[in-house]
């Protein structure tokens, strides 16, 4: 762990002249988005969550604020959401839901 602290710099430098210079580097790269995923106190899963949000409407939460967000992202997701809202609330058996509160951003 120490000398992994002590010589990331001079792995990041030796990924990026590679990248630079157009030389493959597909083990090296890989590794140190590894290791920064490994040590990353946050991971980057919101990528994947608005691509789930704009095929599927799923929504996302966010770390600035509290809620459950979904984004209408064309006329097609905001038609999408008002009939996954209208199916929540009913349920599978047609009893009322408790509902779910929805923030469009």
């Amino acid at each position: 762990s120490a000398q992994l602290q002590a010589t990331h710099m001079s792995w990041r430098r030796i990924v990026t002249l590679c990248f630079a210079s157009a030389i493959p580097c597909p083990c090296l790269g890989a590794s140190l988005t590894y290791y920064d995923s490994y040590r990353s106190k946050i991971l980057p899963s919101g990528l994947i969550r608005a691509q789930r949000d704009f095929f599927g409407g799923y929504g996302y939460n966010r770390f600035n604020e509290e809620g459950w967000y979904t984004s209408c992202w064309v006329q097609e997701h905001t038609d999408g959401l008002k009939r996954a809202t209208k199916k929540l609330e009913k349920g599978s058996n047609d009893e009322p839901k408790k509902k779910r509160k929805r923030k469009t951003k």
